[in-house]
């Protein structure tokens, strides 16, 4: 399982090259994101999904915003550098941490722009990736959302 408070810093590290809104606040969105959808530990759907990385992106989510970064060259060229991915790639979105972080943040990002909420607002976290990321028809809850912070993120991290 990934080290909570390293993963809440590599976050932070790697958002902080990235020119999109809202840096801090995505911290703690991405960690509960990461701890709902993979538990920390998987890279791979379980079952016989695509999804793919700890925040369970599928490939066809990841070609979709390739297409929007052809039109957005300098966040396009942030990810290059901070990642080393010229393209959709399902092997980076698996074991790619730091393009796992940006695919997911820019996710949030074009499907919803408004300001993320604020680190220490959990419910609105949860029904934001309920929202933006799970969907409606997503299996996902906002229940299972807060049980897996509560279990997963909660001990061993706070936001400042």
């Amino acid at each position: 399982m990934l080290d909570v408070p390293y993963l809440a810093q590599l976050i932070r590290v790697v958002l902080s090259g990235v020119p999109l809104p809202h840096c801090e606040r995505a911290i703690p969105l991405l960690l509960g994101v990461a701890a709902q959808e993979s538990s920390l530990k998987h890279t791979r759907q379980l079952g016989s999904g695509p999804a793919r990385g700890y925040w369970q992106m599928e490939p066809a989510t990841e070609r979709s915003h390739w297409r929007w970064l052809a039109s957005q060259h300098t966040l396009e060229q942030a990810l290059i550098v901070r990642c080393g991915v010229i393209e959709a790639s399902a092997q980076a979105l698996q074991h790619n941490i730091p393009y796992q972080i940006i695919m997911a943040r820019l996710h949030f990002y074009r499907h919803d722009p408004r300001p993320l909420p604020f680190p220490h607002h959990i419910t609105e976290q949860a029904a934001r990736w309920k929202s933006v990321y799970n969907t409606e028809r997503g299996h996902g809850t906002i229940e299972q959302y807060l049980r897996s912070w509560d279990t997963l993120i909660a001990p061993f991290w706070s936001p400042s």
